[in-house]
C-alpha cells in the first residue's frame, strides 16, 4: 500500500469518527428532521465534486426505482436513528449499532443470494450475542 493510500485511509477514518461524534452531539440540540436535513446538505457538495471528478452525469433509467427505494429507506433510518439517540443513553445504543453489518449481511443473503460461509455465520452470532450482553443493564453494585 502506498503512503498516499494509507494517509487517505487514516484521514477517512478520522473524518468519519469526528462526524459520528458530532452528529450524536448535534441531535441533543436539534430535532431528527433538522439533523437529517443538515446531513443531506453537507453531503451534496461532496457528491457534486465526485460527479465533476468522474465527468459522468448520465444516469440509467433503471437506476431511479432502486435509488428511490434506498433513499426512502435511508431517510427513515436516519430519522429513526436520530430519534433513538435523543431518547436513549448512548451507552445503551452503541452496542446495538454493531448490528448494522449483521443486517447488511443477512439482507445481502436474502436479496442478492450471497451465501454466508459458516465462519461468517459464527461471526454474526458472536456479534449478536455481544450486542445483547452489552445492552443488558449492569448488575447493582457492579464496577465497570
Amino acid at each position: 500500500m502506498s503512503t498516499f493510500a494509507l494517509l487517505i485511509v487514516v484521514a477517512c477514518g478520522l473524518a468519519w469518527a469526528t462526524f459520528d461524534a458530532q452528529r450524536k452531539m448535534l441531535v441533543q440540540h436539534l430535532g431528527p428532521v433538522e439533523v437529517t436535513a443538515l446531513l443531506a446538505i453537507a453531503q451534496t457538495p461532496l457528491f457534486a465534486a465526485w460527479l465533476i471528478f468522474e465527468g459522468s452525469w448520465h444516469i440509467d433509467p433503471g437506476y431511479w426505482q432502486p435509488a428511490a427505494a434506498v433513499g426512502a429507506a435511508n431517510l427513515a433510518a436516519s430519522l429513526l436513528f436520530f430519534e433513538a439517540l435523543r431518547r436513549a443513553p448512548l451507552s445503551t445504543m452503541a452496542p446495538l449499532l454493531s448490528l448494522t453489518p449483521v443486517f447488511s449481511a443477512i439482507f445481502a443473503d436474502l436479496a442478492l443470494g450471497e451465501t454466508l460461509t459458516a465462519t461468517q455465520q459464527l461471526g454474526i452470532g458472536a456479534v449478536v450475542i455481544g450486542a445483547f450482553l452489552l445492552s443488558l443493564p449492569a448488575a447493582e453494585g457492579a464496577n465497570m
